[in-house]
């Protein structure tokens, strides 16, 4: 399993690890394994929910190519959509930013 996540050239965050539906303490953080994709997620959400500038949200690649980058967008976007399902009323910005350091995370 490890050599074909290697093979890949990407690093996923095993499903185990996520907390896809913000169960956890009121946080919505499903990378939290990965600081950096959780922050780039972050900045994502805030962006689709017209909080952030798309721009700026955009800006971090996390030195992915452009067709693993392309590829994480679409996860943000698959993960983001559950999220949103599950909880409709939630305020993103807020369970970003439970622990008080998801929006304004590492850039890279």
């Amino acid at each position: 399993k490890e050599q074909l996540l290697q093979s890949l050239g990407r690093s996923f965050v095993a499903g185990k690890e996520q907390d896809m539906d913000g169960g956890s303490a009121g946080r919505h953080q499903p990378f939290r394994s990965d600081p950096r994709k959780q922050a780039r997620y972050a900045r994502f959400c805030l962006a689709v929910e017209g909080k952030a500038s798309a721009s700026e949200a955009l800006q971090d690649t996390g030195g992915l190519s452009e067709a693993d980058r392309s590829a994480e967008l679409a996860e943000f976007g698959r993960v983001f959509r559950m999220f949103k399902q599950t909880h409709p009323d939630a305020d993103v910005a807020t369970a970003l930013d439970a622990d008080g350091s998801a929006v304004g995370g590492a850039a890279g």
